[in-house]
């Protein structure tokens, strides 16, 4: 695809250190690690990675340190064919981190992350930034820099997408200059104040977005659109997950979101985007590791319906 269809992620990397467990741990308790690794995360630039081994050209904006982690992010982005150029290395900087713990038998994950204390600033946004972009892709950090981006865009006439994985300062002011929304159920429960996630979905539809994609864990995930003329209530769909044995449950939010980027840019019909969103998380929970177990654009089109 040509580079004008480019996406920009701007938000939060990581380098993990994840170690697997036998179960989770008690307090005060000693366990055996099972295995190990270290890999570069992160929501936005986890996504970009996947539209990037799919096709779609793609940029990353994001604040690193001169750390060996620093080193370790863009290789990790230039091996992967994501353009690091946007890149921000502060000198003095310690390099974001996360510490994740996977359960064995479950794939069930829990994770520390470290965000630097010296994120992109509004004004160290270039004025090029919107040249050869077709989509912004947002993890709503930093809130005021992820707000300043959208806004930009908007006026720009680029569409905004954001993967929220909690509620973060400034959300209130992100989400209406979002046009596609990713979010586990939880978030819109919590953001909306109410256990009605189909009443939440449609809260926040009203907000700005045009459409909603809210993740159910091992349940699949819904979604809910405006873009559906002429009814005057939201398109609504349900998508069963994958039946499968998970081993790793991490980074499968940021590979649903970025597979509805990418159905999103192809142009499909929510119920297709939503149903590839589910095919492309299941499958990467049936390997361990991050961009390991990403998995290829042809094994998720030869399940989907």
């Amino acid at each position: 695809m040509a580079a004008a269809a480019a996406v920009l992620g701007l938000g939060h990397v990581v380098v993990d250190h994840v170690v697997w467990l036998p179960a989770y741990p008690t307090v005060d308790s000693k366990n055996n690690i099972l295995r190990s690794r270290i890999q570069v995360g992160g929501p936005v630039p986890t996504a970009l990675v996947l539209l990037a081994r799919w096709g779609l050209p793609a940029r990353f904006l994001g604040v690193i340190g001169d750390d060996p982690d620093g080193l370790r992010i863009l290789a990790d982005l230039q091996r992967e064919g994501v353009d690091p150029s946007l890149v921000v290395r502060r000198r003095g900087l310690q390099t974001g981190f996360a510490h994740v713990w996977v359960e064995q038998g479950t794939g069930r994950r829990t994770v520390a992350s470290y965000r630097p204390d010296r994120p992109v600033q509004p004004e160290e946004l270039p004025k090029t930034l919107w040249d050869d972009t077709r989509l912004l892709h947002l993890d709503g950090w930093p809130g005021e820099t992820a707000v300043h981006a959208a806004a930009s865009a908007r006026a720009q006439g680029i569409p905004v997408s954001l993967d929220a994985g909690s509620v973060r300062p400034d959300m209130d002011r992100l989400l209406p200059l979002v046009d596609v929304l990713t979010a586990p159920e939880r978030f819109a429960r919590d953001f909306c104040r109410t256990a009605d996630v189909p009443a939440a979905a449609r809260a926040l539809l009203a907000i700005g977005p045009q459409t909603v994609y809210l993740t159910r864990d091992a349940a699949g995930a819904r979604a809910w659109t405006r873009a559906v003329p002429p009814s005057t209530e939201p398109g609504t769909w349900t998508q069963p997950a994958l039946d499968i044995a998970p081993v790793d449950t991490n980074g499968a939010g940021d590979t649903f979101a970025g597979a509805v980027l990418y159905g999103t840019l192809s142009g499909w019909p929510v119920p297709k985007t939503l149903q590839a969103a589910c095919v492309a998380a299941g499958l990467k929970c049936t390997r361990p590791g991050n961009r390991d177990a990403l998995p290829a654009l042809s094994d998720v089109l030869a399940r989907l319906g």
